[in-house]
């Protein structure tokens, strides 16, 4: 790949890892109603929009995780912040993870009396993992970069940015496949 399309990738690498996280202080301590709830994951996940219309989480998408049980009822029609930080984690799954899936997870972490969970260390410990993660991705995407160089001199720019996505969605892929696997062996007793 010339250094003009090099560069463009890397700004757009740029722009998926530099987001702007929400801190667990940053998420209300006091129960929130559905209005609310959505305008904050609106505003605070908007980095993570492909398209500045897509929507984060509707009202719908909220209601009917709570009557499918991925997200617990709320308490008199309000949100708790520990709700809210489920619903992070969803919104980050649901990019990948069928919402059957996502519910055989979020069921484990509900059971946090018998399993003596703590949701915010869990969710600062999520932050960090989603620093580390963005980090890596840099420097496999460089690595990718070379590889592909390397290996198709005789290729064009857009026969190079193919072989570029296929690898991006063959490590997806295996990404995504090694964590249905985690959840089958690990996670489906979890009621």
């Amino acid at each position: 790949m010339n250094n003009t399309i090099y560069d463009k990738i890397e700004k757009l690498a740029y722009e998926i890892i530099n987001y702007n996280e929400i801190k667990d202080y940053e998420i209300p301590d006091i129960d929130l109603y559905m209005d609310q709830v959505t305008s904050f994951m609106d505003s605070k996940l908007s980095d993570f929009k492909r398209n500045k219309d897509d929507i984060i989480l509707s009202k719908t998408m909220i209601n009917n995780y709570v009557k499918d049980k991925v997200v617990p009822s709320p308490n008199k029609k309000k949100y708790s912040k520990e709700h809210m930080m489920v619903l992070i984690w969803i919104y980050h799954l649901k990019q990948t993870l069928s919402i059957n899936d996502i519910g055989k997870l979020m069921n484990f972490i509900y059971e946090k009396e018998k399993n003596n969970i703590d949701y915010t260390e869990i969710y600062n410990i999520f932050l960090e993992l989603q620093k580390k993660s963005s980090k890596s991705f840099k420097m496999n995407l460089d690595d990718m970069f070379e590889a592909i160089k390397s290996n198709s001199k005789n290729f064009n720019d857009n026969e190079k940015l193919l072989l570029l996505v296929l690898e991006l969605i063959l490590n997806a892929n295996l990404q995504k496949r090694l964590a249905e696997k985690i959840i089958d062996n690990c996670f489906s007793d979890s009621k």
